[in-house]
């Protein structure tokens, strides 16, 4: 396996980790800082997961333009 090949392996793990943690560390940290008792679940995560891609979606196709 080449150098390229496994960046590319390691890349994409982080962004699947990303993916499946980035909304639960959201979450975490709005009950944390707020003092809210959201729950975990998984209508909660897909929820947190469908904001951060409407909110930052645009901004990463706005960047990968403009590049």
């Amino acid at each position: 396996m080449g150098v390229k090949l496994l960046i590319l392996l390691f890349v994409l793990a982080l962004v699947i980790l990303g993916i499946i943690y980035g909304p639960m560390i959201t979450i975490w940290a709005i009950n944390l800082l707020f003092g809210f008792a959201i729950p975990i679940t998984f209508k909660t995560w897909f929820a947190c997961l469908w904001i951060q891609a409407i909110v930052y979606g645009p901004t990463y196709l706005l960047v990968k333009v403009t590049d």
